[in-house]
């Protein structure tokens, strides 16, 4: 196919002859040369716009003529780029179909290597404790099932991720407030001790600004006293003492 297509002949025919080209613009200099010299007068303008209609006749006949010769070259050419569009179509499709396929095996072949992985993570992460926090697909990344990243090199990287998650979540479990280290440890997939303590210790001031903003808001709330008054005198004493000092008040009856 591709010695087909490299030995492939295309024949180009189509000649444009102009075997008067220098007499026609032999005679347009000519031409010019004269109408540069005319004096246009009263008495020769009829003929004068005569002549030049004439002239630009002939002009729009050489143009009408090119452009019908354009269009005769250009029919064989747009057939051609028709034939070649459909080969290439022809040939696309194939293509498509191939890489179709080859995609297909490629993904099934890293499908595959992934669940080996996975195989050998339920294996390995039986002997862990604390790293039994984390999941598969916490440690697999893109890379693992490369073609170019073997089993046997993805197992060690495996392990290593493993070990140090496994020492990480140790540390975090003898420190005080554990349970909320080791949750921002393995909320946030980086698997960082010191990411861990700084996200929880933002986490623990923004909590702090809160409660204490809800607490202002709470002290601002306007809250209401009663004063229970017995008998007459005193009521309207009270009342009275009330007015005088502008506080404001409601009298309810018990």
């Amino acid at each position: 196919m591709n010695e087909l297509m490299k030995n492939t002949v295309v024949e180009i025919v189509p000649v444009i002859n102009f075997k008067d080209y220098e007499r026609l613009k032999s005679e347009a200099l000519l031409l010019a040369e004269h109408i540069n010299t005319v004096e246009v007068t009263e008495e020769n303008i009829k003929v004068t716009k005569k002549m030049l209609a004439s002239v630009n006749k002939s002009i729009k006949e050489l143009n009408d003529r090119r452009i019908a010769i354009k269009k005769e070259i250009l029919a064989p050419y747009e057939t051609f780029a028709e034939q070649i569009k459909e080969i290439e179509t022809i040939v696309k499709d194939a293509d498509t179909i191939v890489r179709n396929q080859v995609r297909e095996i490629e993904e099934n072949e890293r499908q595959e290597k992934k669940d080996e992985l996975l195989r050998i993570w339920n294996a390995r992460i039986k002997h862990y404790g604390f790293a039994k926090l984390i999941t598969f697909d916490n440690w697999l990344e893109p890379r693992h099932l490369n073609k170019s990243e073997t089993i046997k090199k993805s197992e060690s990287d495996m392990v290593a991720f493993l070990e140090k998650c496994e020492r990480d979540l140790d540390v975090l479990h003898k420190m005080d407030e554990s349970e909320d280290l080791i949750y921002e440890y393995v909320s946030s997939e980086l698997f960082d001790v010191a990411d861990a303590i700084q996200r929880w210790n933002a986490k623990k001031l923004a909590l702090k600004a809160q409660k204490d903003l809800l607490k202002d808001v709470q002290e601002d709330e306007v809250k209401k006293y009663v004063f229970v008054v017995t008998g007459e005198k005193d009521k309207k004493l009270t009342e009275m003492l009330l007015r005088e000092n502008g506080i404001e008040f409601e009298i309810r009856e018990i």
